[in-house]
């Protein structure tokens, strides 16, 4: 008869072998006598085969590599006692019975996956009904009457026709078998337990894939990265398959592992800075799944308990944020090693060819210059910050911002010019562990991480006759103070509070 993929009907045998705890035979399952039958076969004809079409066989089984490199194994026989996910490629997206439309629920369909699981290699076993499997062995594998664990058991047609049952041993206790199977029609999955000496009708013998007895050497796993603590800048960690939730690291370390083969899963970032936080962004692409939504900091980007991959990941920075950093970062990528740095909503890792991400570096980078010119004015009041990080930003003029707001930066010294010079105006400057300091265009010290508190700036001799100067400050919990001029206090003192930015206005006089 010429089998047709497109009939999906149950395929049971039409005879029971007598014996009320006596096995008898389905077109891909065992169950006891006493187990009802569901819409059993009438007539012959309208019986299918498990198997894909003999001229068919050879077109299918071409799709399929001998090794699936981003299917992650165990090194020991680990016996399958749950459905495998539609994501797992030996029972679905590699499987040559899923591909031509004879998929699980099928008896053969799940066994050649499960073999291909456990070989790691796509497995020499017949493409046809599980009757056909014995037969087409023939020195193949190893065979033979007595049950190991990893073994393809299979049986063949009773007297009354079908089409035979494979199923894969997963234990061998005494004379206690436990097998897995699927059954064509039927049931997806299945785990059940059943006596060596009493396999049933049409029994045929054991497929030995290998030997499986022996004690596997260890699994070698990475070893969990040192914990850091958490950082002003910018944290991280990843799930790693097998290990699970790296600790957290900071400031460009590596989070995940190398030289291991082991996919980053999932991965969470986050900022000790209030600012910094709020304003991260991420997302990944996953296996089967794609580009996810952006997540917050501290959210799961990825997937944990899926199996899945990720392939690549973007970052950025929200909130103004991005005016003062980049954020950098890498991936290791299979087959490919470390990629170079990128950065602010670029992709890290690829798309579209199935290689995982195995470790990740990320790191806050201060922009280089984001404000001002690198000169004073030559026929003006200018004025520059040196800011916690940053260190000296450019030289602004009237009434711009000097400084950072809103990423929580301590604004170290300054310097005010009247066409490039510092005479005729007084600064006094209280300094964190210092107290007040007077100089001439210049408040604050550089070098020591000392936060500026607050200002006093008076214009002297000539240029106060020229000009009067209006200022105000931003200051840590407080924001943008009320104006202040002619040597009155912008800031405080005693609160321990850093000025972040600050901000001039200069009135010629009439």
């Amino acid at each position: 008869m010429k089998l047709n993929k497109k009939v999906r009907k149950f395929a049971y045998a039409s005879t029971v072998v007598v014996g009320a705890l006596t096995p008898y035979l389905i077109s891909g399952g065992i169950v006891k006598a006493e187990t009802p039958q569901d819409n059993p076969v009438e007539t012959s004809e309208e019986r299918t085969g498990n198997g894909i079409p003999e001229d068919l066989q050879e077109t299918y089984l071409a799709q399929i590599p001998d090794t699936l490199p981003d299917q992650i194994r165990s090194s020991k026989f680990t016996p399958r006692m749950i459905a495998p996910a539609t994501n797992n490629g030996y029972y679905f997206s590699y499987n040559p019975f899923h591909l031509s439309g004879y998929g699980m629920p099928n008896c053969t369909a799940y066994a050649w996956g499960r073999a291909y699981e456990i070989l790691g290699s796509r497995p020499k076993l017949s493409l046809g009904n599980a009757n056909q499997w014995w037969g087409y062995n023939a020195g193949k594998y190893a065979s033979g009457k007595t049950p190991r664990v990893g073994s393809v058991v299979c049986w063949g047609s009773p007297a009354g026709g079908g089409y035979g049952h494979v199923a894969v041993v997963e234990e061998v206790n005494g004379d206690t078998l436990t097998i897995s199977e699927s059954s064509w029609g039927g049931f997806f999955f299945r785990t059940r337990k059943i006596n060596k000496n009493n396999m049933g009708a049409g029994f045929q013998g054991y497929l030995y894939l290998g030997d499986f007895s022996a004690t596997p050497p260890p699994v070698n796993l990475p070893p969990k990265n040192s914990e850091q603590p958490i950082s002003s800048g910018i944290n991280y960690e990843t799930h790693v398959s097998k290990v699970g939730w790296m600790n957290n690291v900071a400031e460009g370390a590596l989070s995940g592992s190398t030289g291991y083969g082991l996919a980053v899963e999932a991965l969470r970032i986050s900022s000790g800075t209030a600012s910094i936080n709020s304003a991260i962004r991420y997302r990944a692409h996953v296996q089967s799944i794609g580009w996810q939504d952006w997540k917050k900091s501290g959210q799961v980007a990825g997937t944990t308990g899926q199996s899945k991959r990720v392939e690549a990941i973007q970052i950025r920075l929200n909130n103004g944020v991005s005016d003062y950093y980049d954020i950098e970062y890498r991936a290791h990528v299979q087959n490919i090693g470390w990629q170079g740095w990128v950065k602010n909503d670029q992709v890290a890792g690829t798309t579209g060819e199935s290689k995982r991400i195995e470790a990740i570096q990320i790191k806050l980078v201060p922009k280089k210059s984001f404000q001002g010119s690198s000169n004073p004015s030559n026929t003006d009041f200018s004025y520059r910050s040196h800011v916690q990080d940053f260190g000296w930003l450019g030289y602004v003029e009237n009434n711009s911002i000097s400084g950072t707001v809103g990423i929580s930066k301590r604004l170290e010294a300054f310097e005010l010019l009247y066409k490039g010079r510092k005479e005729n105006i007084q600064i006094e400057g209280h300094v964190q562990g210092i107290g007040w300091q007077t100089n001439l265009g210049t408040a604050g010290i550089t070098g020591q991480g000392k936060r500026l508190e607050a200002v006093k700036i008076n214009l002297k001799n000539d240029l106060s006759e020229k000009y009067t100067v209006k200022y105000r400050v931003h200051v840590q919990g407080i924001g943008w103070q009320e104006w202040r001029s002619e040597g009155e206090m912008a800031g405080t003192t005693g609160q321990a509070r850093r000025i972040e930015a600050i901000q001039f206005q200069f009135i010629h006089s009439e």
